[in-house]
């Protein structure tokens, strides 16, 4: 299973979406039921970043939290953006990045 909160995922908001466009937010929860086959951008999940909806008691922007799809956001997965990947193109491609890291700390000493 893969774990979207990792520090290895960022999740980008995009512009005119919930979160302040270009920002990076907190992924707390995933909640998404997962099939080989299904899109990264198709999952949703619990999210926690700075909005600029509107509260007249609030500075905005306002650190806020809410349940959002993740096709609201640019996925990256160290430096590689994988919002259109599949999510068993995203385990193969983790446990590829994993297999070249362990090489090159093996290699380096």
């Amino acid at each position: 299973m893969i774990d979207f909160t990792s520090e290895h995922f960022t999740f980008i908001s995009k512009e005119d979406e919930y979160y302040s466009s270009g920002t990076a937010v907190i992924i707390e929860s995933d909640c998404s039921s997962w099939k080989p086959q299904h899109k990264i951008k198709d999952g949703w999940g619990l999210f926690r970043g700075y909005t600029t909806e509107y509260d007249k008691d609030v500075t905005l922007p306002q650190l806020d939290g809410d349940t959002s799809s993740f096709e609201e956001f640019d996925i990256w997965y160290k430096d590689h953006l994988v919002s259109d990947l599949t999510y068993e193109e995203l385990e193969n491609l983790i446990v590829s990045t994993l297999r070249e890291d362990k090489i090159e700390n093996i290699t380096a000493i």
